[in-house]
């Protein structure tokens, strides 16, 4: 059965802060790689849990305890709890905390169906838009622009689920591949898109470069960092941006390597991830096997009909293993 696409009931909004006095005033400054991604799309994503427990339940236990631990977070995790500061007169924008900067927390009743929405087949992107939060609205404080960068959401499925629901700034976040990328290729003809026949394609892609610098840097760096992805550009006159925003490029969102089926937020094993924000990207998300560490999980989002292009170019590249 198809879930419907409406929310049925909001159940309440909040916002949450680290502990008191646990952090102090921080101003983080944003480096040239983290530039880049300022008017990327915002990365969003959804956790899918089994929680067979009633609204009553998930309001008197559940709720209270999601409130303490997200605070326990942001203790650690200061700048998402933060907002992205645009000064006046160009200067450079910055990740700012300040006492009482919080995030906005969310909680929905839903009555879709939660086991639809988690198994392995082709379902309309338009059931998971409900469940990721927007971003609280931008404002201009004595001329400075104040963005915040992420917000929470949580829905339950009475006795049967729970979905964690992720909006966030991509500033402060941050052999399969080939072939379903060939077949994303193969699926713009099939579909009857125009694409020339000598038009180059390109593959973006995020890669931790920590330990390929010396020296060293620290396992808890948080930023970002370009490596071999771009290493053609840096001997370019033009510079290393020259051109990009005219690429017909793929990109990859997440990556079979971050373990995240291992993620249990106490609510035992997570039944499934997306990356809702791949329909805005046109990325795919990579993830490793939930039931098999050494299978790929690949979710895509596109029309139905490009869709059941890929499906059938996909699958009939791979019958040739049967």
């Amino acid at each position: 059965m198809a879930p419907s696409d409406e929310m049925v009931n909001v159940l309440e909004e909040c916002r949450v802060s680290p502990p008191p006095n646990a952090v102090g005033e921080k101003f983080l400054p944003l480096t040239f790689f983290d530039l880049l991604w300022l008017h990327s799309h915002l990365v969003q994503s959804l956790f899918f849990y089994k929680f067979p427990h009633s609204k009553t339940h998930f309001i008197e236990t559940t709720i209270p305890s999601l409130k303490h631990s997200l605070s326990l977070a942001l203790k650690h995790f200061y700048p998402f709890a933060g907002n992205l500061l645009f000064p006046p007169n160009l200067r450079e924008p910055e990740i700012h905390y300040v006492e009482g900067d919080s995030v906005s927390l969310t909680f929905f009743e839903s009555n879709s169906d939660f086991d639809y929405l988690i198994k392995n087949h082709q379902r309309k992107i338009a059931h998971f838009h409900p469940l990721v939060p927007q971003l609280p609205p931008v404002s201009v404080q004595q001329g400075t622009i104040v963005a915040p960068v992420f917000a929470v959401q949580v829905t339950l499925f009475p006795n049967s689920g729970i979905s964690f629901g992720f909006t966030c700034d991509h500033v402060v976040a941050d052999v399969t591949c080939a072939y379903t990328w060939t077949c994303i290729v193969k699926a713009r003809v099939w579909s009857g898109e125009e694409v020339s026949e000598n038009e180059l394609e390109h593959f973006r892609f995020v890669a931790d470069c920590r330990a390929c610098l010396d020296p060293l840097l620290p396992e808890n760096y948080f930023a970002n960092l370009i490596g071999e992805a771009i290493q053609e550009k840096l001997g370019s006159k033009k510079g290393v941006l020259e051109g990009l925003d005219k690429l017909r490029t793929v990109g990859v969102a997440g990556s079979p390597r971050f373990a995240v089926y291992d993620i249990d937020f106490g609510l035992g094993q997570l039944q499934k991830r997306e990356f809702i924000s791949i329909d805005e990207t046109r990325s795919i998300s990579l993830h490793e096997g939930k039931d098999n560490k050494s299978d790929i999980e690949v979710g895509l989002s596109f029309p139905k009909i490009k869709m059941d292009a890929f499906a059938s170019i996909f699958t009939n590249g791979l019958s040739v293993y049967d």
